[in-house]
């Protein structure tokens, strides 16, 4: 599938929604009241942001698996698969178990990594904050690992199941998460640790959808339509959700996920079919945008991890220079500064780590009929 630069863009949004739900800002009603009707009205949560991310990733992998199924023999399916595992760990192991070797080097949250660092090592951190009712040690690694987790299940399902049944798959997956997620969050009653793989398969079988939709363009049609409709009382839902609060909310919240996972892919079909010359330059291919988007693994990875230990060096800086304090202490100087920063390692990691190691893709392409 070819590069889509307004994707890039989705992924800078959804990666910078998920810095402002862990870095705050945090407005007071009263004190800042513009502030926080702001904030509260037109900012997502940072699980909008999670969600949007694992409908990119269903559309995505579900794509390039179908053009991967239709470009080659099914005694290939396998070789298949297999360059689709190595593909994604070359993408995705380097940086994270780099950056668990480093943080284990310098204690990082000693001595809880240390003691779970098999459930980090495995990808099933999201396992153990479930079990625990503890988001523990690096919490945001738990979306990752439902990505993993994800990755090991759905080449399968795409090669080997016909693609006149693929439909039940898709569906079969929201079905899932509708279960699943009415289980975690009214049985068990853990409405914050809808984070299981299962209780994810929203996102990934709605843009799995869409990826199949596109094949046929009389369907692609029909399917948009079809999700327009379902659009707009969607997004009342998720309005009312947020906005009021009341008890409303408690009876419904775990169907949270299919409410993103819909908003979410009606943003991508708008990327997808935008034809407005001014939102197409400015915004789906801005540059700044583009640029976080094509990073954000890297911003996603580090971003809760540089923040305690920028904060905590700023307090002993500050101990040590009183006269500094003003300066350092100052809340809209230092989220620049850690903007800047985990932005700043981001690029470099994807520079001279991602980038490198990402050539040897090359040598493990989908058509293998074309394959030296």
């Amino acid at each position: 599938m070819k590069h889509i630069k307004g994707l890039d863009t989705l992924r800078a949004i959804a990666v910078l929604i998920v810095i402002i739900e862990h870095w705050g800002p945090d407005f007071n009603a009263e004190t800042q009241p513009i502030q926080y009707f702001i904030k509260q009205y037109f900012v997502p949560t940072g699980v909008f942001g999670v969600d949007l991310f694992f409908v990119l990733s269903g559309f995505l992998i579900t794509a390039i698996l179908l053009k991967a199924k239709s470009e080659n023999k099914a005694e290939n399916n396998l070789r298949v698969i297999k360059n689709f595992f190595v593909r994604r760990t070359l993408r995705i192991f380097p940086i994270y178990y780099l950056t668990l070797l480093v943080l284990m080097l310098i204690k990082y949250q000693f001595p809880y990594l240390t003691d779970h660092i098999i459930w980090y090592l495995t990808y099933r951190s999201d396992i153990l904050f479930f079990e625990k009712n503890d988001w523990g040690a690096i919490p945001h690694t738990w979306s990752l690992a439902v990505e993993e987790q994800f990755y090991l299940l759905w080449p399968w399902l795409i090669i080997y199941i016909r693609d006149r049944y693929l439909k039940y798959v898709f569906g079969g997956g929201i079905l899932i998460a509708i279960i699943t997620g009415y289980i975690t969050t009214v049985v068990l009653g853990k409405g914050n640790y809808p984070i299981l793989v299962f209780n994810c398969m929203a996102g990934f079988g709605i843009g799995g959808a869409y990826a199949y939709a596109k094949r046929n363009e009389a369907n692609c049609k029909k399917f948009e339509k079809a999700l327009f409709y379902l659009f707009i009382p969607t997004l009342i839902v998720y309005c009312h959700w947020n906005y009021t609060h009341d008890s409303f909310w408690g009876a419904t919240t775990f169907l949270f996920r299919i409410v993103d996972s819909i908003i979410s892919l009606q943003l991508i079909v708008f990327v997808m079919n935008n034809k407005n010359a001014f939102i197409q330059k400015y915004i789906l291919e801005n540059r700044v945008l583009n640029f976080i988007g094509k990073i954000s693994y890297g911003i996603y990875l580090y971003h809760l991890i540089l923040q305690p230990i920028y904060d905590g060096y700023i307090g002993r800086l500050v101990g040590r220079h009183m006269s500094l304090q003003g300066t350092l202490n100052n809340y809209y100087v230092s989220y620049f500064i850690k903007l800047e920063l985990v932005i700043g390692v981001s690029w470099l990691s994807y520079s001279l780590i991602e980038k490198p190691i990402m050539n040897y893709k090359k040598r493990f392409k989908y058509n293998i009929s074309n394959s030296k």
